[in-house]
Parts: structure tokens; sequence; C-alpha cells
């Protein structure tokens, strides 16, 4: 399955919930729940994507490691103000699915790329994701 934008929220709970969605890919995807109600100049276009309460159970990077047994990738994350979510707090929201996935041995299944330019990178890395 394939998000674009915030969308991914709902794309992690219904792949949390059903086994069958074996791949998991992720297009300017916005990654946690506690970034956004963090962040004081929020876009309000995510608002409808987030779970109300959600942060005081998990939050977007819990669901991620739950989904260590299947291929997942994130291509261009996006910060909770719209713009390009820069690689330290990216590294920093996704400590624990990587440790997750490593633990389990299933490192390769989890693929992160930011500031893809071109429709053309992103289109090779979602065919290589596919193959």
């Amino acid at each position: 399955a394939l998000s674009i934008g915030p969308v991914n929220c709902d794309l992690l709970h219904a792949a949390i919930l059903e086994p069958a969605i074996n791949r998991i890919g992720m297009l300017r995807p916005i990654l946690s729940y506690a970034d956004l109600a963090a962040t004081r100049d929020y876009n309000p276009e995510f608002i409808p994507f987030s779970v109300a309460g959600a942060i005081n159970e998990y939050d977007l990077a819990d669901l991620i490691a739950g989904l260590y047994t299947r291929k997942v990738i994130i291509l261009n994350p996006m910060s909770s103000d719209g713009t390009e979510l820069q690689d330290l707090k990216c590294d920093n929201i996704l400590a624990f699915p990587r440790r997750v996935f490593s633990e389990k041995g299933a490192s390769d299944n989890l693929q992160i790329k930011s500031s893809l330019d071109n429709q053309k990178e992103i289109k090779q890395y979602l065919i290589k994701w596919l193959e």
C-alpha cells in the first residue's frame, strides 16, 4: 500500500491491523503525533489525520516499529509545519523503529530517504521497493 502526505497515519493503523498489507510506502508522510502537538506553527491540514489522545498511548513511530516483518519505505518525510523534516529530527523520531527492525534482524525492511528532488528519483526508489 502506498500513501502520499499525512494519510500515512491511516495507512499505518490499517497495516498494523491487516497483516495482508505486506509493503508500506509513505511519500511525504508525517512521522509523529508528538511533533505535531509540540509544533507551534503546525500545518492545520494534518489535524484530520491525527488521533485524539493517541500520544498518551503511542506515536506513529511505534506503529512503524510494529511493522518490522514487512517492507517499509519512507520518502521525503515532512515536519509538522509542512516543511521537509530535517535529518537529525527524522533520526530522533525514527530511532525506536530502527532499533526494533535491527534487533529483529530486519534492518533491510526499513528504508528512509530524504531530499529526493525529482520524480525520477522517487520512482526509482518505489520500483526497487516493489521488487
